[in-house]
C-alpha cells in the first residue's frame, strides 16, 4: 500500500491478510492548514488495483502561551529594566 500526502508518495507499508486487510503508517504532519491524504493500493494476481478517495485533514496550529517576569516591579524612575518573555508550548 502506498500512502500519499497532497499527491505525494510518503511512504509504502506491507498489507496485513485477512478481511478487511490493513496497512498503518506514521509520517511527520506537514505545515498548518489544510492537506489531502490518500492510498492506493497496486493489486497482485488476485486483486485489482484500487485508489482511495483523498480525505481533507486540518494541522492546526500549536497552542502556546507567553509570559513576562519583570526583574523588578518597582524599578527606580530612569534605570534599566530587564523583562523576559518566556513563550511555551501548551499542547
Amino acid at each position: 500500500m502506498t500512502f500519499t500526502l497532497d499527491g505525494t508518495s510518503v511512504g509504502t507499508q506491507t498489507v496485513t491478510s485477512g478481511s478487511p486487510s490493513t496497512a498503518t503508517i506514521i509520517v511527520t504532519a506537514p505545515g498548518v492548514g489544510a492537506h489531502t491524504v490518500g492510498a492506493i493500493y497496486n493489486g497482485d494476481t488476485n486483486y485489482t488495483t484500487v485508489t482511495s478517495s483523498p480525505v481533507t485533514i486540518t494541522v492546526a496550529k500549536t497552542p502556546t502561551t507567553l509570559a513576562i517576569t519583570p526583574a523588578t516591579t518597582t524599578p527606580p524612575s530612569g534605570s534599566s529594566l530587564l523583562v523576559t518573555a518566556t513563550l511555551s508550548i501548551t499542547g
